[in-house]
């Protein structure tokens, strides 16, 4: 069966689903079990079923080991990584199967493809196992990706009472395109400071960076640069027919009139290059925003990706910038762009200035791969960004998808 130390990390959602594509039909089958009909006792089933050969145990440790790299492991931490030190597949073996030092189980991993026989059970006491290691190379035989899943007991202060549970790191180290991300499941209270994400990612950020010898020398300017991006490719498109529109036809009144104003302000104030830029640019980008919002009664998610031809929107993006501090610009709701609020218009000058985007909340729309879903990206010191899906379960399309654009968006800075 499966461990309640495993299992309490499983999604009651995902199971049902689980069970569902097996063609299970979960209320007969609790009733002729005897097994209460509430949505926590879809583990119960899905035990029984395994034991009595109705789903093959494989077919379970396959669906268990997907719950446990990503399922609810929905605060991701990414670094850019600029080198390292192994060449192939069978290079990263040997690199993790000498690490006694770091994982209790490093003598079992013996081929590039592992996954632990005792996936489904508790981890040892005091140790730190490898339950899936995975080390794949390209069609030139060097080493394009490493993904692993280690595990570890930890103690959980639940109701009053301590529970005993495994928690879990999912690994994906992506050579090809120069990214680390472990995902980590936030327990909220309850659990040792040790096992906060913020302080498993520093210790098992550290034995990755050990056993494959990464380097990462990428500065939260670069980062706070890619979050940036986002947005920015957003904006383009969003306001690219608005700003042919009133430049064309209004943009010569405007800077004729600040040369005006300039004149009119000589002997008393004088207007900085920038001021002059700032002024120009916030009437500007107040006019763009009049002239998309009038060509549209309500912004749809249709509007967005067939109209517009976005992918996402943002939400919400935070700033630095030397002349204003810190600017914040959020929409109303989750359904509403950044594109719809005023306030963002107001300060985008400075945004475009600072590129120094610190957070942002980017909704992906929905797709055939997908439903809709949002992600917080929030820059960290050290380079390194921290991902926070809104998902209750997170999938590996929705993981990859961010981590594509990241990646892409890194390499066009």
């Amino acid at each position: 069966m499966i461990s309640p130390r495993v299992s309490a990390i499983l999604a009651n959602q995902s199971i049902k689903k689980f069970l569902k594509n097996k063609g299970i039909n979960i209320n007969k089958e609790k009733k002729e079990r005897k097994i209460d009909q509430n949505e926590g006792s879809h583990i119960e089933l899905l035990n029984q079923l395994m034991s009595d050969g109705v789903i093959p145990r494989n077919v379970v440790k396959t669906f268990v080991l997907n719950e446990l790299r990503f399922g609810k492991l929905t605060n991701v931490f990414v670094k850019i990584i600029d080198g390292f030190g192994v060449e192939n597949a069978q290079d990263a073996l040997s690199r993790v199967s000498r690490s006694r030092h770091h994982f209790g189980n490093h003598n079992k991993i013996t081929d590039v493809k592992y996954i632990n026989p005792d996936i489904l059970q508790m981890v040892q006491s005091g140790v730190t196992d490898i339950i899936y290691f995975n080390a794949i190379d390209n069609e030139q035989g060097v080493i394009s990706k490493v993904e692993m899943l280690i595990g570890w007991e930890m103690s959980y202060n639940k109701g009053g009472g301590v529970q005993r549970y495994n928690n879990y790191c999912s690994i994906i180290i992506d050579f090809n395109n120069g990214i680390c991300s472990l995902g980590i499941k936030d327990w909220a209270n309850g659990v040792h400071s040790s096992n906060i994400p913020e302080n498993v990612f520093k210790r098992i950020y550290s034995i990755i960076q050990d056993v494959f010898g990464i380097t990462s020398d990428t500065s939260s300017k670069a980062t706070t640069q890619v979050v940036y991006s986002f947005v920015h490719e957003m904006t383009s498109k969003i306001l690219s027919d608005s700003i042919k529109r009133v430049d064309s036809s209004v943009g010569h009144i405007i800077d004729e009139n600040i040369d005006l104003l300039n004149d009119k302000f000589q002997e008393e104030i004088e207007l900085t290059i920038d001021d002059r830029s700032a002024i120009v640019s916030a009437i500007k980008n107040n006019l763009y925003r009049a002239e998309f919002t009038s060509r549209y009664d309500k912004i749809t998610d249709d509007i967005l990706k067939k109209d517009l031809g976005l992918y996402a929107y943002p939400r919400q993006i935070r700033f630095k910038e030397t002349s204003v501090g810190e600017g914040n610009a959020k929409s109303a709701s989750v359904n509403e762009t950044i594109f719809e609020t005023s306030l963002f218009y107001d300060m985008k000058y400075r945004l475009d200035q600072s590129k120094n985007v610190v957070f942002s909340v980017i909704y992906w729309l929905p797709s055939d791969k997908f439903e809709k879903f949002g992600v917080s990206l929030g820059c960290r010191r050290n380079g390194r960004i921290k991902l926070a899906f809104y998902n209750e379960i997170l999938t590996e399309v929705e993981y990859n998808e961010v981590l594509s654009k990241i990646s892409e968006y890194y390499k066009r800075a």
